[in-house]
């Protein structure tokens, strides 16, 4: 009955693991291709400024305020692009942060998927387990660090404050910022459940059943016969 019990809270836990991977890889994703990590409101043109790892966002009804509009009072440009998406005074052309945050982010997410192959892999392979935990643990460090370092810069003062010609506005952080978070947040949960199902594996072994590869089968039927 124990064992019984050990089996269902494996499969359980696995199964778990797996949805929580996938549900970090999408909030990862979903932080990196929005625009609004850091968001603004500038009252004094009207508009409301969304900043991102790789693209700012203008939205408004001050049709000067677009370069390339894909529809009307909207405007979005790309980070490295030279002409600004409006004239409100940008926070400077230092997105080295930027930059850094989104390459942490990519590899976290990459790195994901390259765990939710171990998720397979790991019904039929008990080391699949460990793999699957050191890879989520890495994933965990690389988004973690990428938030909490994007945290740290973007409350600095320079690139905190913007400034137009008559007036300076603070930049609040945005729904971007907080589905990165979210998506760090359920790394951590996901290492926890993968620890603890490599825990099960390992303590109690007979929870666990390799399948056989098939060259392992054919020695066997031969030794039969003999």
């Amino acid at each position: 009955m124990m064992k019984q019990s050990l089996v269902v809270l494996r499969l359980t836990l696995h199964a778990l693991g797996g949805i929580l991977t996938t549900i970090g890889i999408g909030l990862i994703v979903a932080g990196t291709v929005t625009p609004a990590w850091q968001v603004v409101n500038v009252t004094e043109m009207h508009a409301y400024r969304e900043h991102g790892l790789w693209m700012d966002c203008v939205y408004g009804t001050d049709r000067n305020l677009a370069v390339h509009q894909s529809n009307p009072g909207m405007a979005c440009t790309f980070k490295l692009d030279k002409h600004p998406a409006s004239p409100v005074a940008d926070t400077g052309n230092d997105h080295w942060f930027h930059v850094t945050t989104l390459a942490l982010l990519c590899s976290a997410a990459g790195l994901g998927l390259v765990g939710l192959s171990m998720f397979c892999c790991a019904y039929c392979i008990r080391v699949a387990y460990i793999f699957w935990a050191v890879n989520t643990g890495i994933c965990m460090v690389l988004a973690c660090s990428a938030v909490i370092m994007f945290f740290h810069v973007a409350n600095e003062f320079q690139h905190r404050m913007l400034h137009t010609l008559t007036e300076v506005y603070e930049q609040k952080m945005g729904y971007s910022f907080w589905l990165a978070v979210a998506g760090s947040a359920v790394y951590v949960a996901c290492l926890l459940v993968n620890v603890l199902c490599a825990i099960i594996v390992y303590v109690v072994p007979s929870t666990h059943t390799e399948r056989p590869r098939g060259w392992m089968m054919v020695n066997q039927h031969e030794d039969t016969l003999v």
